[in-house]
């Protein structure tokens, strides 16, 4: 199982008897993932300029988190498991 959260303002969450809270996340995706889309930039950069041909992550890598994110989909509309491999 793979797990990733969304940014939230705070990282203080509320479990009670009358059930789960926490801050909403935060609205536009770059407020939550602007440093991600930063670091990315910035290591491919530094691999580009390095003369890197392997840098990291690669196209291969890319192509697996789509087959995970196809099979998520398939899986929300079958409700059934979908087994990657």
């Amino acid at each position: 199982m793979i797990h990733a959260k969304n940014v939230h303002n705070t990282t203080v969450e509320i479990l009670s008897q009358s059930g789960y809270s926490a801050d909403p996340i935060q609205n536009f995706f770059l407020e939550r993932y602007g440093n991600a889309y930063a670091n990315e930039l910035n290591t491919f950069i530094t691999a580009v300029e390095a003369g890197d041909r392997n840098p990291k992550p690669s196209g291969f890598d890319g192509l697996q988190a789509q087959i995970l994110a196809d099979a998520a989909t398939e899986s929300l509309k079958t409700g059934k498991p979908v087994r990657v491999s």
